[in-house]
């Protein structure tokens, strides 16, 4: 893959993975109500880059996931 290819699919993930917006989103949607030790950034990357399986996999392999990952203690 050639650099110009790269450099655009980096600003199309730049647009959907802004942190800023995730934030807002999950504010809005309540999953957020106050802070604690998981944001919706760790919850996102969880699901979707981690490769974990969250109806499958168990709650103390998740947490395990979370704190080698996103450095989140249990």
């Amino acid at each position: 893959m050639n650099r110009i290819k790269i450099e655009g699919i980096l600003k199309k993930l730049q647009m959907v993975y802004n942190l800023d917006k995730i934030e807002e989103i999950a504010r809005k949607y309540q999953f957020i109500r106050r802070k604690g030790k998981i944001s919706a950034k760790c919850f996102l990357n969880l699901c979707t880059f981690l490769g974990e399986d969250l109806c499958s996999t168990s709650l103390s392999n998740l947490c395990a996931k979370l704190e080698s990952n996103e450095k989140v203690k249990p």
